[in-house]
């Protein structure tokens, strides 16, 4: 299912922003999926954590050192040494889902990711932000499906055509 959303990142993936991204949005609307189907077309190696179904996860961010935190996140995700070579790293997406429920992951993210061994973080969170805490985001708002994207979904994109070109013209269209 492509969403309009998937654009911004990929615009993200290649360029030089390295800061974090952040999806925000209503729980529902497609924050996950898009960041799975994402990471699955660009990455090779994903690695999630969700907040808010995995209280453990946030013990992972007690620590503030970025060094600390970047070696505590490779032990859980069982990476290795050998995993630390250029190549594995570039193909390393980080997703961590429902962030809200850990603020201290929050607030160390820009640094984690300047540390290296996470070159590009994904964040996402179903609670409203404030601006401030958006700031060392690359920020995306996500709403719930637009009609086009929904035609698209079910295969029938050439409605979104017809309908533009008779809103246009002003006419009716047939049955």
């Amino acid at each position: 299912m492509k969403r309009i959303y998937i654009e911004q990142l990929i615009k993200w993936n290649q360029t030089e922003d390295i800061r974090p991204v952040m999806l925000t949005g209503a729980k529902g609307v497609g924050k996950t999926y898009l960041a799975y189907d994402f990471a699955k077309a660009f990455f090779k190696n994903i690695l999630y954590l969700n907040f808010e179904h995995d209280p453990k996860a946030v013990d992972l961010f007690s620590d503030k050192d970025p060094g600390k935190l970047s070696k505590r996140l490779s032990e859980h995700f069982y990476l290795t040494a050998l995993d630390s070579d250029d190549n594995f790293n570039e193909d390393r997406l980080l997703i961590l889902d429902e962030i809200s429920y850990c603020p201290a992951a929050l607030h160390i993210l820009s640094s984690l990711q300047q540390e290296g061994a996470f070159p590009r973080i994904i964040a996402i969170s179903s609670s409203p932000l404030k601006k401030e805490e958006l700031k060392p985001y690359y920020h995306i708002p996500i709403y719930p499906m637009q009609f086009n994207e929904f035609l698209t979904a079910i295969g029938s994109e050439w409605y979104i055509e017809t309908i533009i070109a008779h809103y246009n013209s002003n006419k009716k269209i047939p049955d």
